[in-house]
């Protein structure tokens, strides 16, 4: 979505092709984290300290 919102040549349009993409990694991301670490406890906490979330040594 951000290389189409780049591809328009305005920022308008990739903030918003990108804002409401993120938000919703972002719900979903914390729901699959509760619901894991409900099943896995932790284990599933251990491997979040040694992991990132989403982008690779940033987040």
């Amino acid at each position: 979505m951000a290389g189409m919102g780049f591809a328009t040549g305005s920022l308008i349009s990739t903030l918003v092709m990108v804002i409401p993409i993120f938000l919703a990694l972002q719900y979903r991301i914390r729901t699959e984290e509760a619901a894991l670490l409900a099943a896995f406890g932790d284990s599933y906490r251990d491997y979040c300290q040694r992991t990132s979330r989403l982008i690779p040594g940033i987040y």
